[in-house]
């Protein structure tokens, strides 16, 4: 039973804390519902999985955050496959947590109507050695689109593909909007360290996209019918690995779907390609 909604700053895990672990702490909230901002702060250690749904009561002002206590992203390690999953889910946040060890099929994953979502320094770790082409570090599936979704300061680890985020169609209402996706570093994937469709980037900017050392095979940072307001200051860089045979840095129909009557920028961007047979260090196809 609940005496009452939660509201306020709630610990979970260790000596004396509100939830003993993360599984009460969302039993919580699914069957008490907020009634104002909710902050759980996780002790250090391994953690099962964070599994979140719909929650009565949330709205822009009434946020559920999930953060680490010691504001460290690698002392608290959410553990499964996925570790983070998101169905339906609005007005979260996510900071300073690791999600994943390095094993299963997804590190986050993402479906439904999920709008107001923010991670932040977060990490998230899939395998850097394996090559099985379903794994992704981070997974929103073609479907209904998200709105307003921070990705700002992470790092993302491995996988197939790094950061995978697909819309719906070019149909109006069929793109994700006000997405920013800032100052993240994607690494290790095996084939697409980043994979967008169906997407308004409204920032994707101060970006560092580096290769797998390992990998042999084409390498590809993927926007394909993405609109691109601010694109500026990344940088693509494959000087770490010399056996990848080609690189595409790949603007498909950029500026072309969807788009708001403003241009898009793309500047300042840094693309230093040391591939084995070549690619295109950017390579655009159509547009508008």
């Amino acid at each position: 039973g609940c005496d009452s909604l939660l509201n306020g700053m709630y610990t979970v895990g260790g000596v004396n804390a509100d939830f003993s672990n993360i599984a009460d702490a969302l039993l919580a909230l699914e069957r008490c519902g907020i009634d104002g901002p909710v902050e759980f702060r996780i002790v250090s250690g391994n953690h099962g999985q964070l599994v979140l749904k719909n929650i009565s009561g949330a709205s822009p002002t009434n946020t559920i955050t999930f953060t680490s206590i010691t504001g460290n992203a690698s002392d608290v390690r959410i553990t499964g496959s996925p570790a983070l999953s998101l169905s339906g889910v609005s007005h979260a946040r996510f900071r300073y947590l690791t999600f994943g060890n390095g094993t299963g099929t997804y590190g986050v994953n993402m479906t439904g109507k999920c709008d107001d979502i923010e991670i932040y320094h977060c990490e998230i770790r899939l395998s850097s050695t394996s090559t099985a082409t379903n794994t992704y570090a981070f997974y929103k599936p073609q479907g209904v689109p998200c709105d307003d979704f921070r990705f700002i300061g992470n790092i993302v680890n491995g996988g197939y593909y790094g950061f995978y985020f697909y819309g719906q169609s070019t149909n109006n209402g069929g793109y994700n909007t006000n997405v920013r996706v800032d100052s993240n570093q994607f690494i290790n994937a095996y084939y697409y360290p980043t994979y967008f469709y169906y997407t308004d980037l409204e920032s994707f900017s101060h970006n560092t996209i580096t290769p797998r050392p390992s990998s042999t095979t084409t390498w590809y940072s993927y926007f394909y019918y993405t609109n691109h307001y601010h694109t500026v200051g990344n940088k693509w860089n494959t000087m770490n690995n010399t056996t990848i045979n080609n690189f595409y840095n790949y603007l498909y129909y950029a500026q072309m779907y969807n788009a708001r009557d403003d241009r898009g920028l793309y500047a300042n961007n840094e693309v230093i390609n040391r591939t084995n047979t070549g690619g295109y260090g950017l390579y655009v196809y159509g547009g508008s």
